[in-house]
């Protein structure tokens, strides 16, 4: 007896010793003999163990996560065992998953699996197995996902932006019968959240609204006439882009003697220029005069570099694109961040570029940054705001909890949206023009609480170009070849973003 318990204990051990560093120690889930040597299994009832017992139920994507595990082990081909237990299994998740989300694909794909089930064990008997002809669940037939949606529109002109996951593709339909233009998104499912939001515009005669049909996603555009509509893609983040122009002046109204009334008087807003007009930019070289802002080890400041830099980029601008360029500082002066706010606001710009170079305690910290308006994305963010709005970390994060408060009205939208595209372009450019040349790290695109950004009325970016705290970037922020390599890097950020502006807006 006692050498029989000595052997369980020691065959456990060996079970548990087995397990990668860190996984989660369960105990052998009661299957099949022939069905505990499937890994893929033992992982799959690790994660729905873990799942059910935690507090990420609230979460689809925990529970697709196991899902998806049962799902590859039936797609291996394991044992009859190993796949009649991940079927029952994937039965229970769906069930589980659609009394949380009370979707209907849920209950759907719930009854997938029992087909599926019922099919196999009738397969059981000697005979040709035709389990692969068993059509693949929604959750698997989806190739994207709608993550979020944003509208707004400006008199004639209505945008809609969609975040994808993945690449789809689409349909489009005309249902002249309730003046609704339908665009199928194929395999593409939406978040709970979106599923039948109807969004509210400025048009009272138009609507939209977002629905999950089994096999795609559903977009309707209620309308009263339109001119024409553009659909484009666009990366770094995936979104597509639907811009739909309606007619700009309704018919003449014919008085009741038939003489045509005069058509009425515009308003200030409607006979304001289109809205991707670019005919000024806003160029801030940050600090100046008392303030030098970081200073690297043998004494260069950040004022002179940028300033440089911004000069350079004005030129750049000037003679390619023939755009009107205002610089906040065009020498060494002081100017207040409120005052670079103001300028760029008064001129009525239509973009806000600020330059920095960045600093850190660690003189190893190096790369490029591109940052917009929003909420820290980590405290090494919340401390570069702190420093760029010459402000403690502790007022920072006060100007931090008050974008809270900012209005999202149509205004703040299109900022978001064109920041977001302006950075992620200028980003891409850094990466193309600089890294032939030098060893530059992509730190990618951020958010913080600038105060330049907060109180301009026009898609805005910060640059951090490089670390002038790092000895080696600063030496190369010394090199007036750098310096125009980088004023370059941002040329071909704005050029390329106005470029891709006037691609989505021809009509």
């Amino acid at each position: 007896m006692f050498k029989r318990i000595f052997f369980v204990i020691v065959m456990s051990l060996s079970f548990f010793a087995s397990e990668p560093r860190g996984a989660v120690q369960l105990p052998p889930p009661e299957l099949p003999e022939n069905a505990q040597s499937t890994p893929l299994l033992l992982k799959a009832n690790a994660c729905k163990t873990t799942l059910f017992k935690s507090s990420q139920k609230k979460y689809r994507s925990r529970w697709l996560s196991c899902i998806s595990k049962y799902q590859k082990v039936v797609k291996r081909n394991f044992s009859q065992d190993a796949t009649q237990t991940a079927a029952s299994e994937l039965i229970a998740l769906y069930h589980h998953l659609g009394r949380y989300s009370g979707k209907k694909s849920d209950k759907t794909n719930e009854q997938y699996w029992k087909d599926f089930k019922s099919q196999l064990t009738a397969q059981s008997q000697p005979g040709p197995s035709s389990t692969s002809a068993m059509p693949e669940p929604e959750e698997a037939k989806n190739a994207g996902k709608i993550l979020n949606i944003r509208t707004w529109n400006h008199g004639n002109y209505l945008r809609i932006v969609l975040d994808l996951t993945n690449p789809v593709t689409y349909e489009t339909h005309e249902i002249k019968e309730s003046d609704t233009l339908q665009i199928d998104f194929l395999k593409t499912a939406i978040t709970p959240d979106l599923e039948s939001k109807l969004l509210s515009l400025n048009n009272p005669e138009m609507k939209v609204q977002l629905a999950s049909l089994p096999d795609k996603a559903k977009l309707s555009i209620i309308h009263s006439g339109y001119q024409s509509f553009k659909i484009s893609e666009l990366p770094s983040p995936r979104r597509w882009i639907i811009d739909l122009k309606t007619p700009a002046d309704p018919p003449l109204a014919i008085h009741e003697n038939g003489v045509p009334l005069p058509p009425p008087i515009k308003r200030v807003e409607e006979a304001l220029p289109p809205l991707f007009t670019i005919r000024k930019i806003i160029i801030d070289p940050g600090h100046g005069g008392k303030d030098p802002g970081a200073t690297g080890l043998s004494g260069f400041t950040e004022k002179e570099a940028v300033l440089d830099i911004g000069l350079r980029l004005k030129e750049l601008i000037s003679k390619e694109l023939k755009i009107n360029v205002i610089m906040t500082r065009s020498r060494d002066i002081f100017i207040p961040l409120e005052e670079r706010a103001k300028i760029a606001n008064e001129a009525n710009a239509d973009l806000f570029i600020s330059i920095h170079a960045n600093s850190s305690p660690h003189r190893t910290a190096h790369g490029v940054e591109i940052y917009l308006l929003g909420k820290a994305s980590d405290k090494k963010a919340l401390r570069t705001a702190a420093r760029e709005n010459n402000s403690t970390e502790e007022e920072a994060t006060n100007l931090d909890k008050n974008l809270m408060n900012i209005k999202k009205d149509l205004v703040q939208e299109f900022k978001k949206e064109e920041s977001l595209e302006l950075a992620h372009i200028t980003r891409s450019s850094f990466i193309n023009i600089l890294r032939p040349s030098y060893p530059v790290v992509d730190l990618g695109v951020k958010t913080a609480p600038f105060y330049v950004l907060m109180n301009t009325a026009m898609p805005s970016i910060l640059a951090e170009v490089s670390f002038i705290s790092n000895p080696a970037e600063e030496m190369r922020l010394k090199s007036k070849s750098f310096r125009q390599k980088t004023a370059e890097s941002l040329f071909e950020g704005i050029k390329k973003y106005i470029e891709s502006n006037s691609m989505r807006t021809t009509f």
